[in-house]
């Protein structure tokens, strides 16, 4: 009887921690990276209630980590050459959120050592951007990875947040824990390592 019990008491949370999930993804704000992704950039989209989706379809927002000098002038121009130019140019159209990783643009080298006039004509082309909406940001190379122990029978999106788990960091859990699947995609969109490990008897 108390077997049964606890069975029932384990399908209960498991359909009330996949409604939690459910309202939590509908209300997620999705952020498209162009380029690599790393810990700290997704700790930033963190801070925004961002959560990362491979699919650009789906996005509210679009980051761009690696910035090309072609990229940089052709949207400037409005001259679209490849599918996610026109994309970027898409989102800037509808007043969508643009961000680029200042410093982490593939031109940075070049303005080191290119021309004076070189270089007053790629910041302008920088300026042009920002006057269509573009916010350039730093993100800080200084994170360290935390562990989090969670004791729960099943592991859900809700929990993860509960415990303050946030982006690039381990979460802990038993292995007998069951994890559901939105909570599966919310670990891997925001990079978190799952461990499992075993019951001390």
């Amino acid at each position: 009887m108390r077997d049964f019990e606890t069975l029932v008491q384990l399908v209960t949370d498991r359909i009330m921690s996949q409604l939690d999930d459910s309202i939590e993804s509908s209300s997620t704000k999705r952020i498209y990276v162009m380029g690599h992704t790393t810990s700290e950039l997704l700790s930033y989209f963190q801070k925004l209630d961002y959560s990362v989706t491979s699919t650009s379809q789906t996005a509210d927002a679009i980051c761009i980590s690696e910035l090309s000098l072609g990229t940089l002038s052709r949207v400037a121009l409005m001259m679209p050459d490849t599918s996610e130019e026109q994309l970027l140019l898409d989102f800037l159209m509808a007043k969508k959120p643009v961000i680029v990783v200042k410093n982490q643009v593939e031109y940075s080298q070049g303005l080191k050592t290119c021309s004076y006039a070189m270089k007053k004509r790629i910041l302008a082309f920088e300026e042009e951007w920002t006057r269509f909406g573009v916010d350039f940001i730093k993100i800080d190379a200084t994170m360290k990875t935390k562990e989090t122990s969670v004791k729960t029978k099943l592991l859900s999106v809700s929990n993860i947040e509960k415990a303050g788990i946030k982006t690039g960091e381990q979460v802990i859990i038993s292995e007998d824990t069951l994890v559901t699947p939105l909570a599966k995609d919310y670990l891997r969109e925001q990079q978190i390592e799952l461990i499992y490990r075993r019951n001390e008897e």
